[in-house]
């Protein structure tokens, strides 16, 4: 029997998917490119913050143009959605520890926020990280394209206990209103280096490579 593992921080409400505040209100938890200034990978690691509980929504969505550098949220967000040009060239996970997310998030959230990258034994960690209740950020690459990050939420398993689905939050997509994911990624392998399969709530498929994860856990 197949079984399928989804972080606690989760829920199917009448308005889709959404996490929880620490006091208990429901909040959306999906972000779609469009809805805030950023690229993917900015979107994807909000979405994480908000389902474990270092940011709130409301603290993201809403504001002037003039951040309070007083707060942690504040210079976050300005140099977020302010400081590097609505992110037009993107944004690594890693590369020198300080022009990419994770120097973004160690230089100005690392008081609410602990980071780990990760490109090796990436499944594993994809599913301790679930086990734990813990969404991570995952990057992949496609050919012909960009790279993009997603959110992986939980995993399918066979009947032997082997992962064979990845279940994911992608801000390139609607938000799901009837499960907690809006992107599945198909572990079968394929010939190439882009072994493995994307799929949509619309249907839309394409091969891909997971490239690495950046895991933030709120501490």
């Amino acid at each position: 029997m197949r079984s399928i593992y989804i972080v606690d921080s989760l829920y199917l409400t009448d308005n889709g998917v959404q996490a929880k505040t620490q006091n208990g209100w429901f909040q959306k938890v999906h972000l779609r490119q469009g809805d805030l200034d950023g690229a993917c990978a900015v979107y994807a690691a909000l979405m994480v913050m908000i389902m474990i509980r270092a940011v709130k929504y409301a603290d993201i969505r809403f504001g002037g143009i003039e951040y309070d550098g007083r707060y942690s949220i504040e210079k976050l967000k300005r140099e977020f959605f302010n400081a590097r040009g609505m992110h037009r060239n993107g944004n690594c996970f890693y590369y020198d520890g300080v022009n990419d997310l994770y120097g973004i998030l160690k230089r100005n959230y690392s008081r609410h926020v602990g980071l780990e990258y990760c490109q090796e034994t990436i499944f594993q960690k994809i599913k301790e990280c679930i086990d734990n209740d813990l969404p991570v950020m995952i990057g992949k690459d496609y050919k012909g394209g960009v790279g993009h990050a997603v959110v992986a939420i939980g995993y399918e398993v066979d009947a032997k206990g082997g992962m064979k689905k990845i279940l994911c939050l992608d801000p390139g997509f609607p938000t799901p209103r009837f499960t907690y994911w809006n992107l599945v990624i198909d572990l079968t392998e394929y010939k190439g280096i882009y072994k493995y399969r994307c799929v949509t709530e619309s249907g839309f498929s394409q091969q891909v490579r997971i490239t690495d994860l950046l895991v933030i856990r709120r501490k």
